[in-house]
C-alpha cells in the first residue's frame, strides 16, 4: 500500500490524496480523500474507500496514513471533517473508532432526493 499524492494548487495547500495498492500490471486504486490545510489544520472532504475494499481496515490504513503525512511535513496539529451518514451506514462511529469527535452535538440533515443524510461535523487533535 502506498499514498499517492497530487498538489491541486500552486498558491494553497489543496491535494487529492489517493491509497494505492501494487498489483502484478497497473497499481490498484483502493481510496481517495481531498485535503486543504491552512496554518496547522486540515480538512478532508469526500474520503472514500472503493466499494470492493470496504469493511477490509482499509479506511483504517488510510486515515492513519494521512495523520502521518499531516504531522509531518505540514505540521498539522487537528483534523476536521463533515461526516455523511445515511440510514444505511456507520460513517460516523467509523471516524469515532478513529479517534474523531463531534465538534457539537446537533446533526444537520441533507436530502438530495434520494437519500436523507445526518451530517456531523467532527475533528481530531494529533498529538
Amino acid at each position: 500500500m502506498y499514498l499517492d499524492i497530487i498538489k491541486k494548487c500552486a498558491t494553497r495547500n489543496l491535494f487529492d490524496v489517493h491509497l494505492m495498492k501494487n498489483a502484478n500490471i497497473k497499481p490498484l486504486q483502493i481510496g481517495i480523500c481531498k485535503i486543504a490545510i491552512d496554518k496547522n489544520t486540515a480538512i478532508l472532504n469526500h474520503l472514500e474507500i472503493h466499494d470492493p475494499y470496504k469493511r477490509n481496515g482499509y479506511g483504517s490504513l488510510f486515515i492513519q496514513e494521512i495523520e502521518k503525512i499531516l504531522k509531518q511535513p505540514f505540521c498539522v496539529k487537528e483534523i476536521s471533517l463533515l461526516a455523511w451518514q445515511s440510514d444505511t451506514d456507520n460513517v460516523s462511529d467509523f471516524f469515532k473508532k478513529n479517534g474523531y469527535h463531534h465538534s457539537n452535538t446537533n446533526s444537520d440533515h441533507y436530502d438530495d432526493s434520494v437519500t436523507q443524510y445526518d451530517l456531523y461535523n467532527m475533528h481530531k487533535i494529533i498529538k
